[in-house]
């Protein structure tokens, strides 16, 4: 399978690293401007997300594919806001949901615990707590690369407990 928007030479990714090396601030740039402080959150978990197409072969057109997720999953989080607006207001939730929740955060917590030690808690800082690439490096005493290179490993160790 793949996925062409631009030619498939030089712009073909191999790897979940090289393709967030190569364009995790270009899509941070497409995406500041329509969704400002939230861009950083939607680079990562659409990085996330690529991860299973990553691994079915290369990806020909990345821009296109990484934009594409990226819008998704703004539109996905919009409706989930929606939904959970709904039930602060306070609509009733069934007992399935509330026990696909618990399974949801279940899983979560298990796929955070098996993250190496130092990965999780640069991945805690930055996606639980909300700070930012920068704070959780002066915190760490870390580089902003470091912090940014242990994100991504932390991401490409989530897709694959993901997929299991």
């Amino acid at each position: 399978m793949s996925f062409r928007s631009e030619p498939a030479d030089e712009n073909s990714a191999s790897s979940l690293s090289e393709l967030y090396r190569r364009y995790a601030s270009w899509l941070k740039g497409r995406l500041s401007g329509t969704y400002g402080d939230a861009a950083d959150d939607l680079v990562q978990e659409t990085y996330l997300r690529v991860a299973p197409y990553q691994q079915r072969g290369t990806i020909n057109h990345p821009k296109a594919l990484l934009l594409r997720i990226a819008r998704n999953i703004a539109a996905d989080q919009g409706r989930h806001a929606t939904t959970a607006k709904a039930h602060r207001s306070g609509l009733a939730r069934t007992t399935d949901r509330a026990e696909a929740d618990q399974l949801d955060d279940l899983i979560t917590k298990q796929m955070i615990l098996s993250l190496p030690v130092e990965v999780r808690d640069v991945f805690v800082l930055r996606r639980v707590v909300g700070l930012t690439c920068q704070e959780v490096a002066d915190r760490t005493g870390l580089t902003t690369k470091a912090v940014e290179w242990r994100l991504s490993r932390a991401l490409i160790h989530c897709a694959s407990h993901l997929e299991r």
